[in-house]
Parts: C-alpha cells; structure tokens; sequence
C-alpha cells in the first residue's frame, strides 16, 4: 500500500504543489455583466457601481457598445487607494496647513502583506560505521513572491496612491554537502 508517511521527499513535493495551489486563489474578484432593459436589449453607455459592504468602498464603471462592464477590484499596485476621494491635487491650490487637503500622514493605510515560503530538505547518506555525507538544499522565498513597499502618499506626486518599488530577496536557492565524522 502506498503512503506519503513513507515517502518523505514526495510528501514535501506534494505539500509543496498544494502551497503554490492554494495561494493561486485571489480573494479580491471582480464583478462581469450585461446591462439590458426587460425586453433583452442591451443599453450601452450606463454607469454602473458595486459596492463592498464589509468595507463600504464603492466602484463605478461603465458598460460599453455592446452592453458589458466589467467592476475589477480597485487595489492594485496602479491605484492602491482611491486618489479620487477629495484630494486636492493641484500644489497651488492647497493651503500651507491644511490637513484636510494636503495631509502629512494616513492613518489606517496598510501595504500589501507578505508572503514568504521558506523551504529546506536534506538527506543524510551513510558511508562508513561512523562517517555520514549529509546533502542540503534550501530555498528561499521558494515561492518567489514579488514585496511590494508601501504606496506614495504624497498628494502632489505624479505617483500619487501607487506603488513603485519592490522590497526583498528573489528566490534563492542554496545546495550544501557536509560531511559528519
């Protein structure tokens, strides 16, 4: 009978696969559809907003020639918040100390997580009664993810709610030999 308990190394590769699986799944979504009347024509041109309730943002778009729209989440490394929300953009027009429009800081304003897989496996290999040859593999950041830093949050930026940089390591990878006597 065949069992993973058995088989360490296919069981590392099995968990391995599962962890690349699972975090193909986007938990942000997004919203597709058509915009007809009652009689199924299709109405071009119309606005259309979802909103999360968990979170109360709101996201508008609109439909085209053909009736379709397509409501994506807004947080992505383009838009990470919404620029749009009253901020006064333009240098002159903003007051010297007006927190309202040129703020010095947000608050509650988180970057993207992060998503980091470490992974290691070696095997040891008996030679002699009392000499062993240990191999080693390691990866780091086996997964290789992307560290996004944090947005800009400097309203008169051309970057303004975007995020421009990367932080971290690439993936590594790391094979070793010792030799236990």
């Amino acid at each position: 009978m065949f069992s993973l308990a058995r088989q360490p190394q296919l069981a590392g590769v099995v968990l391995f696969l599962l962890a690349a699986a699972l975090d193909a799944q986007d938990p942000r979504g997004r919203v597709l559809g058509r915009v007809m009347d009652d009689s199924g024509a299709v109405i071009p041109n119309v606005e259309v907003k979802a909103t999360n309730l968990a979170t109360n943002v709101t996201t508008a778009t609109q439909s085209n020639e053909q009736g379709n729209y397509e409501s994506k989440h807004q947080r992505n490394v383009n838009q990470w918040f919404n620029t749009d929300a009253g901020f006064e953009r333009d240098p002159a027009r903003q007051l010297a100390s007006n927190i309202r429009t040129f703020p010095t800081r947000f608050t509650g304003l988180r970057g993207p997580g992060l998503n980091m897989w470490d992974l290691s496996a070696l095997k040891n290999f008996r030679l002699y009664e009392n000499v062993t040859l240990q191999f080693r593999a390691e990866l780091l950041n086996a997964l290789n993810h992307s560290h996004f830093t944090a947005p800009n949050t400097s309203v008169t930026s051309t970057l303004f709610g975007q995020i421009s940089n990367t932080a971290g390591w690439p993936r590594q990878t790391y094979f070793a030999l010792k030799l236990l006597f």
